[in-house]
């Protein structure tokens, strides 16, 4: 049902034509086939040298939450918080036909995106895209975690042989970090004993003690594929994305770009 664009520019939506209307189907189809061609050119490159994605500056993720698509309405349950958050999302988003049903329940949904474009990105395109070396996929998991000021530590403290993931945020040492962040690291001795460290834990706090963003990084050349995971919350909900270590520059924008996803999501005729 979909066909490739050359050198893997993105897939061209066919079931939409059956599932939208006319004028949604062709701004789907044409906002897919236009960012594609445009992110490939300047993306290929960029990917081969392992640099971040150029994200256009007008960019807006929610090009899709159109008055004419196609809706799938659902609810993430926040079971830590003891609260539901409705969110209405356009069905291109979702790949599994369970998902695509109205009404459904979870506690968690995860959606693949392409950064810089937020085109969806199925799990045989991933594949494709892997194979020639077009990496800037962002996995975005919504769901509910620990408060962030007891998640960090968590991070830090994670696979260090005698850590404590129960030790207070505020008994870290911030040392400068790269884009704006700080990095923290566990001050148990076993930490320091690793050769070579595998990862490192970043930061962003809107002040001392309370975290506004938390990324736990591989240390390049650490493992064959190094990447980030980013938790924050955005429009009421948790969330953990995914994304290439190269990405990291980004990492402000991506966030802003996903809680302005979200937000959209869980805002328009809801």
């Amino acid at each position: 049902m979909r066909e490739p664009l050359p050198e893997g520019g993105g897939f061209l939506f066919f079931k939409i034509c059956a599932i939208s209307t006319l004028n949604s189907c062709q701004l789907w189809c044409s906002m897919r086939l236009i960012l594609s061609i445009l992110l490939f050119g300047m993306a290929t490159n960029s990917h081969a040298e392992g640099v971040p994605t150029p994200i256009p500056n007008d960019f807006d993720p929610c090009w899709a939450f159109t008055e004419d698509a196609t809706y799938v309405n659902h609810t993430i349950v926040m079971q830590l918080e003891h609260r539901e958050v409705p969110m209405r999302v356009p069905i291109h988003y979702f790949e599994d036909p369970w998902d695509r049903k109205d009404g459904f329940r979870d506690t968690a949904q995860l959606f693949r995106v392409e950064i810089g474009s937020f085109l969806p990105v199925t799990r045989p395109e991933t594949a494709e895209r892997q194979k020639k070396g077009l990496r800037s996929l962002l996995k975005i998991l919504v769901s509910d975690h620990i408060p962030m000021e007891k998640l960090a530590p968590l991070q830090a403290e994670l696979f260090i042989r005698g850590g404590n993931p129960d030790r207070p945020l505020e008994n870290y040492v911030r040392m400068p970090g790269p884009f704006g962040l700080k990095e923290i690291e566990s001050p148990s001795e076993e930490a320091h004993d690793q050769n070579p460290p595998q990862k490192t834990i970043y930061i962003s706090e809107e002040s001392r003690g309370t975290p506004s963003a938390i990324l736990n990084c591989h240390i390049a050349g650490a493992v064959l594929n190094p990447g980030c995971k980013h938790f924050f919350s955005a429009a009421g909900l948790d969330v953990k994305l995914s994304y290439d270590l190269f990405e990291l520059p980004n990492w402000r924008r991506i966030q802003d770009d996903v809680t302005r996803f979200l937000t959209c999501a869980t805002s328009q005729g809801l």
